[in-house]
């Protein structure tokens, strides 16, 4: 007796209906993210909007959406199927843009919502079309603004190459921290010369060049870490020439527009030529199918839809029950001397003005104790949230142009203060060269005095999850140099001022942290 044989299982043909109904999910589901961090995106496209580092951001969806669109018939090819582990990546990234808002730490939220609409279109299709559409996903995480904590650090080697290259050809140079002065003029290396627009830039553009030209990861990775590395030191060489043609030129040229024009197109020659010759190791690729075979598998049932949803919306709307008191706005800070021996006197330096972030309730004065005086500033958030932080890079000591005063070091310092054992250490000389003063600067936070920026959003967190304000302070003590050299003995001097000081902020900024109703 003979068996029929069977034809091995195929793959279920989706209907239309259940096509249509695949489409409809991801619509939903696009528009129900978007609707439910809505903050958060907003505050991305804000940066887009006024800083020039970041406005390659408006370009990052549609571009993935194009590659998406152009690997539909490989996409389609894969079978539709369901992802559990990305459940798991889900209730990770909701975890953790809960805590990034809580904490205000803008980027690791921004990273959050963008990792929940990837972990949510991955757990719809399945591993198989995410395994074709990983670089148009990884590509939107090119939309945070990243990078800005490496701008001092872009700014310092970019202005120790620049003073290098200009003795290396004989013109005379005078340094001071990002300032130097050569005898046709002088210059400051600020945040547009730091070269972290390039980097952003060139990291966009190489990473889709490497896409769509290789194959392999590794050459992929060694043309993107190439691209990177020349950005760097065109940027280099770029501000070296710019400073190098206003000297040739008697400061006539590369001092206005043409000032980014020159860089500009320095820039683009660099990409063109990184481009033509990285072009000559291209992969040959396969051109794309451009038709879309019949789509495989199931799509959501309703039940898992919901589930979907539910995980996507129910860290935006258990928000408020983490953070009650924000209802609660805290009032003034009124600080008060430590004792009855000191003495409110003028501050040292009526013209130094710190730039704070957002609207803080900012207190200046100076204080006075037999022999003994400094200077202090207070910028007092009542409750940190996105655009009113504690920790932004958009917060200076000194602006960068138009300020009376320079910044020409900055350190960590032990501070011999058993309240704050570390202090961040500036040293400020004015423009006009008369004046000196060193600065030791604290952040305050749940009781406690930090240096750190993690410690800061850490201490906020702590807060918010344990049902206190987050609310904080930027604690500035300053005092007058005779010259740059007279920094141990002003140390000193700030040691034994800070220290009253700081215990009669902390408690001052205790109470104002109470709830109400408590003694």
């Amino acid at each position: 007796m003979s068996t029929l044989a069977l034809p091995p299982a195929q793959p279920q043909l989706a209907s239309n209906a259940e096509a249509l109904r695949l489409l409809g999910m991801t619509a939903l589901t696009l528009l129900l993210w978007a609707l439910a961090y809505q903050p958060t995106l907003l505050a991305m496209v804000h940066v887009w909007q006024t800083s020039e580092t970041y406005a390659h951001g408006f370009l990052i969806a549609p571009i993935a959406g194009y590659l998406l669109y152009s690997q539909r018939a490989a996409l389609c090819a894969q079978p539709v199927a369901r992802a559990p582990l990305a459940l798991a990546v889900l209730l990770l990234m909701g975890a953790l843009w809960t805590g990034a808002t809580l904490a205000a730490v803008n980027v690791l939220a921004e990273l959050a919502a963008v990792g929940m609409l990837v972990g949510a279109l991955w757990f719809m299709v399945g591993t198989a079309w995410l395994r074709v559409a990983w670089f148009p996903c990884a590509f939107l995480l090119l939309a945070v603004p990243l990078g800005d904590g490496l701008t001092p650090l872009l700014i310092s080697h970019t202005a120790d190459f620049v003073v290098t290259a200009l003795r290396l050809v004989g013109v005379p140079v005078f340094r001071e921290g990002s300032f130097f002065v050569i005898p046709s003029g002088s210059w400051s290396v600020v945040t547009g010369c730091s070269g972290m627009r390039y980097l952003m830039a060139t990291l966009t553009v190489a990473a889709l060049f490497a896409h769509l030209n290789y194959r392999a990861v590794w050459k992929q990775g060694l043309f993107l870490l190439l691209a990177l590395t020349v950005a760097l030191v065109a940027n280099w060489f770029r501000a070296f020439g710019i400073v190098m043609i206003a000297h040739l030129s008697d400061m006539r040229l590369a001092l206005g527009v043409d000032h980014y024009l020159y860089g500009w197109v320095f820039f683009g020659i660099i990409i063109f030529l990184l481009m033509a010759i990285g072009g000559r190791w291209r992969d040959e690729l396969p051109p794309p199918a451009t038709v879309c075979p019949p789509l495989h598998g199931v799509a959501l049932r309703l039940g898992e839809g919901l589930l979907l949803l539910a995980l996507l919306c129910v860290w935006p709307l258990a928000l408020p029950l983490a953070a009650p008191l924000d209802a609660q706005p805290l009032p003034p800070l009124r600080p008060a001397l430590p004792a009855a021996d000191w003495h409110a006197v003028a501050p040292p330096f009526g013209d130094w003005r710190p730039h704070f972030v957002g609207t803080p309730q900012l207190q200046a004065g100076a204080a006075r104790q037999g022999e003994q005086s400094c200077g202090w500033q207070l910028a007092w958030y009542p409750g940190q949230r996105p655009g009113e932080e504690l920790i932004h890079a958009a917060s200076r000591l000194v602006q960068e142009k138009d300020d009376p005063w320079r910044l020409l070091a900055q350190t960590l310092r032990d501070s011999g203060l058993p309240s704050a054992p570390r202090a961040r250490e500036s040293l400020l000389k004015a423009r006009d060269g008369d004046r000196v003063a060193l600065v030791w600067q604290w952040y305050w936070v749940d009781g406690q005095f930090v240096t750190d920026a993690l410690a800061v959003q850490w201490l906020g967190l702590r807060a918010r999850v344990s049902g206190r304000s987050n609310a904080g302070a930027t604690v500035l003590v300053y005092v007058p140099l005779a010259d740059e050299s007279a920094q141990v003995e002003a140390s000193s001097r700030l040691r034994a001022c800070a220290g009253p000081l700081l215990a009669s902020f902390a408690t001052e900024f205790a109470a104002a942290t109470l709830p109400r109703g408590e003694p």
